[in-house]
């Protein structure tokens, strides 16, 4: 149980609350469960980006910024890749070692492998996201034979396709 105070003074008010860590994506800076808000006797607006609470004296209003969100949102998910990467293997540094090997760059000749498969995974996972967003766009349309289709009049008929008015498509086929 943690201390939170909703609001600020004059209009503040102070609730115990328990937090549940979870790993979910949100847009909000924190997730306020139905028993706090119940707690709180808020009432919440989505739309406006406002929640509204009664205290002693007035009604008190907490008011969400999507800036802020966003960069709370940032920074968790670059947390979160920051940790889940793990520690690359290094070589120990000996100072007798180094006055005795005349290459000591050859070392790391061993991690450079490990490097290059890190960066090859990253690149998978970028083209992975991007194949996702422009999929997420396209509408597959399925021809059957007998369908009729239009075709482009600069693909059969180079000649016939200059000018503003010239017809973009020919057909049906």
């Amino acid at each position: 149980m943690i201390p939170v105070t909703f609001g600020g003074e004059p209009k503040s008010k102070t609730l115990m609350v328990s937090f549940i860590v979870v790993k979910l994506p949100s847009a909000y800076n924190a997730i306020i469960g139905r028993p706090t808000l119940n707690r709180l006797r808020a009432v919440v607006s989505t739309y406006h980006r406002i929640l509204k609470f009664p205290t002693r004296t007035e009604v008190g209003e907490v008011r969400s910024d999507p800036r802020e969100s966003r960069q709370c949102y940032l920074t968790a998910t670059m947390l979160s890749k920051k940790l889940r990467t793990q520690p690359t293997a290094t070589v120990p540094r000996d100072p007798e070692d180094s006055a005795r090997d005349p290459h000591p760059l050859r070392k790391n000749l061993d991690l450079l492998e490990e490097k290059r498969v890190d960066a090859y995974l990253r690149a998978l996972a970028y083209r992975r996201v991007v194949t996702k967003l422009y999929n997420h766009r396209v509408r597959p349309q399925h021809v059957k034979m007998g369908d009729l289709v239009l075709r482009k009049i600069e693909v059969s008929d180079p000649a016939r396709s200059h000018g503003k008015l010239a017809p973009n498509w020919e057909g049906p086929y």
